[in-house]
């Protein structure tokens, strides 16, 4: 969904389940904090759900990895996925864009002096960073296959039907 969206969040959850249904219930990456209140609607709905791995919790002496929805943009993980989309945009793996609007948002998109990488001041980059997640989990991913349509099975009587040309 492409900002500014100005959706009730009860309208954007139902977009992003019927998007996520028709492309065979992919997962769905949600960053917070942002999209929180999406990504509760989303977890409630059983959506499957983007999760990241944090700290972890003692459980009778042994550590237990603890899951937490939607990705977490933070200092550590931005240039994480912003090197992957670098590597992609250099062809490993290839990328292909046709989207005028994310090649417009990587034209503005630089590293500052203080080495944050971001829009330049009075431009976007939200559709950079959601490319640049996108491409970082790609190994996450299962390939996209349209359901193949169901035929009818021949009728059973079909050996005695007669031809309509002769």
């Amino acid at each position: 969904m492409r900002p500014p969206c100005f959706d009730d969040w009860h309208v954007l959850e139902e977009k992003v389940i019927a998007l996520c249904e028709y492309y065979g219930r992919c997962l769905i990456g949600v960053e917070v904090p942002m999209g929180l209140t999406l990504l509760e609607g989303l977890r409630r709905a059983g959506m499957p759900l983007f999760k990241r791995r944090s700290g972890g919790l003692r459980v009778g002496g042994l550590a237990k990895p603890l899951e937490k929805l939607g990705f977490q943009s933070n200092a550590a993980t931005k240039p994480l996925v912003i090197g992957s989309l670098s590597r992609a945009i250099d062809g490993d793996p290839p990328l292909d864009l046709f989207d005028p609007h994310v090649i417009d948002e990587l034209g503005s998109f630089v590293v500052h002096e203080d080495g944050r990488e971001a829009a330049l001041p009075g431009k976007h980059d939200d559709d950079v960073m959601s490319l640049a997640m996108a491409v970082h989990h790609l190994p996450l991913a299962t390939l996209y296959r349209a359901p193949k349509p169901t035929h009818a099975p021949p009728p059973a009587d079909l050996h005695k039907w007669k031809p309509l040309h002769r």
